[in-house]
């Protein structure tokens, strides 16, 4: 009787063990994809100052040229 309930704790652990291993796949995966995320989020913020950057350089070259002709 208690080789059997060893038995049985036995395969609950290594139930749980796999869910564990599982598990730190998954937090793994999602490390890399909030990796990738932030890498997107810098490239955007960067893009948004350079396009800020050619507008304002943009409408300056405009004026000049409006104040020109």
């Amino acid at each position: 009787m208690l080789e059997k309930d060893i038995n049985e704790i036995k395969i609950s652990v290594a139930r749980i063990e796999e869910k564990l291993k599982q598990f730190d796949s998954h937090v793994t995966m999602f490390m890399k994809f909030e990796d990738r995320l932030r890498v997107l989020e810098n490239y955007k913020s960067r893009a948004t100052g350079y396009v800020a950057a050619l507008g304002a350089i943009g409408g300056l070259i405009a004026g000049i040229l409006t104040k020109l002709i």
